[in-house]
């Protein structure tokens, strides 16, 4: 019994051992842009924000998510464009009122590297959600619709933020 036991514990030991076998820090120190590591490369990205309200939302999202605070000299420059923020009720009911809104964002992104106006990355994200409406009152109804929106430009800036990195840990396609 006490030889399973022993076995039993070998094994799950060796497992434990090789399970961690392959896997790379997306953000930790990895070296790829000549001495730089993850955290500063994005740290030397400037974005180019959109214009607009909903622009400025997603442009500090991404701001807060890319950058460390850390002085650093910027490299590349991140392009956002077309950037399109839509809205339209899906759930009909019968008098005529939707109770169900659906809400649209995309955008267009270019990484260009600064020194020789390179473009070396280009990705889109489109994202959709949807909300309800809880009643007819017309403040209700716009308040759910900013705070949804908020919510899904910050997902956005945060599904460029790991696009970007990835790009960067060599794990994408061009």
């Amino acid at each position: 019994m006490q030889k399973k036991i022993q076995t039993i514990f070998i094994v799950i030991t060796a497992f434990l051992l090789m399970s961690c076998a392959g896997f790379q820090p997306v953000y930790g120190s990895k070296k790829n842009d000549g001495d730089r590591d993850a955290k500063e490369f994005l740290n030397s990205i400037v974005i180019k924000a959109p214009s607009g309200r909903d622009g400025q939302i997603f442009y500090t999202a991404l701001y807060d998510s890319l950058s460390t605070r850390k002085n650093s000299t910027p490299t590349h420059i991140l392009t956002v464009s077309n950037l399109s923020v839509s809205s339209y009720g899906m759930g009909v009911q019968s008098d005529a009122t939707t109770s169900i809104n659906q809400l649209s964002v995309s955008a267009n992104f270019d990484l260009v590297e600064k020194k020789n106006r390179e473009n070396i990355l280009s990705f889109s994200i489109n994202l959709k959600s949807t909300y309800n409406i809880a009643s007819a009152n017309a403040f209700s109804a716009a308040a759910a619709l900013k705070e949804n929106k908020a919510k899904l430009l910050k997902e956005m800036a945060t599904r460029a933020r790991l696009r970007l990195a990835l790009f960067l840990s060599g794990n994408h396609k061009n």
